[in-house]
């Protein structure tokens, strides 16, 4: 199963902000940012939906893993997620770095 901790997620996050300041929205940037995920994904470090966005224009969306691990539900692109308390690591890191 997906152990993951808060600490994993932020650092998830911050390489895929890493890869979007980096790049140009560009077939390039796509490829990377799903070998990233990808290989994340495969060391069963990572399952749901990737969305990166800058000025609001979708630079890379894919969904990986299962929504369902049981039944073998694989996650699309409208799978809805229950995020509890996810979000609160991503608004503060945003608050402290945002001036």
């Amino acid at each position: 199963m997906f152990q993951n901790t808060s600490g994993k997620w932020v650092l998830f996050a911050c390489c895929l902000c890493l890869l979007v300041a980096r790049s140009a929205p560009s077939q390039t940037f796509q490829t990377e940012a799903d070998q990233f995920v990808s290989s994340m994904a495969t060391q069963k470090e990572f399952q749901g939906v990737a969305l990166v966005a800058r000025n609001s224009q979708v630079l890379f969306q894919k969904a990986y893993g299962n929504a369902v691990e049981e039944w073998s539900v694989p996650n699309n692109l409208n799978t809805k997620f229950e995020l509890a308390s996810l979000t609160k690591q991503f608004r503060g890191t945003y608050r402290d770095l945002v001036p």
